[in-house]
């Protein structure tokens, strides 16, 4: 009796670990994934905002002559702008080759002078075709986490810009998303301590169980 005791206090110990790192793994990517959820929207928010206060003629009338005119200059400052108070990484505008399914930076919303702003038609490596088809259709996107070894963890949101009723452009924003992996664990690390004593209480009255059988 005592061997079986034995064995079904191993299983059931065994049964309880098993749950918690399972309970865990589900709430880690729930957690993630709520977050992931949280930034997209508000991002997509700031998005709608910046592409509002673009003027559509002044937009179009770069569209027409796709070059360093003042036009060009007076909308990457105003992008360089909301970036710098929004706190997003990157704001941009794009363009798609319809016939060759091919994405390009258009104005690169970063300060006059830096250098890491992307020339017009500079292609894209991280946004392809099927992420931003849609928004020429007038809907909005989000990506999933993008891990970038050369710009970090970000997610991109992107929506229409628009001439009335008519999409002329698209709007891309990049948000920091180095924070999301941290707030899940933040979460979990307040849990966890509850989640242990539950186990544990339930280890000691399965300690009892096996003491009557004993």
């Amino acid at each position: 009796m005592n061997k079986l005791s034995t064995k079904i206090g191993f299983v059931l110990l065994t049964g309880m670990v098993i749950t918690l790192i399972g309970s865990l793994l589900l709430m880690y990517k729930s957690t993630n994934d709520t977050v992931e959820k949280t930034i997209a929207m508000s991002s997509l928010d700031i998005a709608s905002n910046i592409s509002h206060a673009i003027n559509p003629t002044s937009y179009a009338e770069f569209l027409s002559n796709q070059s360093e005119t003042s036009t060009y200059w007076e909308i990457r400052e105003q992008l360089d702008d909301y970036r710098q108070k929004t706190g997003a990484l990157y704001v941009y505008t794009l363009g798609i080759d319809e016939n060759n399914k091919k994405v390009h930076i258009l104005i690169d919303g970063m300060g006059k002078g830096d250098k890491k702003a992307s020339p017009i038609l500079t292609p894209t490596t991280a946004t392809s075709f099927q992420d931003v088809d849609s928004v020429m259709k007038g809907k909005v996107t989000t990506t999933s986490i993008v891990h970038d070894p050369e710009y970090g963890d970000y997610l991109s949101v992107f929506v229409p810009i628009k001439n009335g009723n008519e999409v002329i452009g698209i709007l891309g924003v990049d948000i920091d998303a180095s924070k999301v992996d941290a707030t899940a664990s933040t979460v979990l690390g307040g849990i966890l301590p509850l989640m242990i004593i539950i186990n544990v209480i339930i280890d000691d009255r399965s300690g009892c169980t096996n003491m009557v059988l004993d």
